[in-house]
């Protein structure tokens, strides 16, 4: 398996775990995205590194017994938040290119006397 079927079988054992669901979701569609555009695995290579590993860490910790910390829901909201900000960019910057790439057709198309 490629790295982003690997991140979907870690995100899976993550999601098990009811208070993780809503990260591991947000990260799902990052890789969601990322399966879409393989251009952009390595723009997202460090979010799903620092991100991923973490929230895997706190899974692994939270499954061994660990009494979650008062912080905990917070950072799994800021950890949700950076994927879906994650997402937005992306979408952003694929509609940026789209709307180049229009514009240079229709460019084109008037030049050869088509529009």
């Amino acid at each position: 398996p490629g790295p982003i079927e690997q991140a979907r079988a870690r995100l899976a054992g993550i999601a098990a775990q009811p208070r993780l669901a809503g990260a591991a979701g947000a990260m799902a569609g990052v890789l969601d995205d990322l399966a879409e555009r393989p251009d952009r695995r390595t723009d997202a290579r460090r979010f799903l590194a620092v991100h991923l590993d973490g929230l895997e860490r706190i899974a692994l910790r939270l499954d061994a017994g660990a009494e979650p910390p008062p912080g905990l829901p917070q950072l799994l909201d800021d950890l949700q938040s950076a994927a879906e900000d994650l997402r937005g960019r992306l979408r952003a910057e694929e509609s940026a290119a789209l709307d180049i790439q229009v514009k240079v057709l229709s460019e084109r198309l008037r030049q050869e006397g088509y529009a």
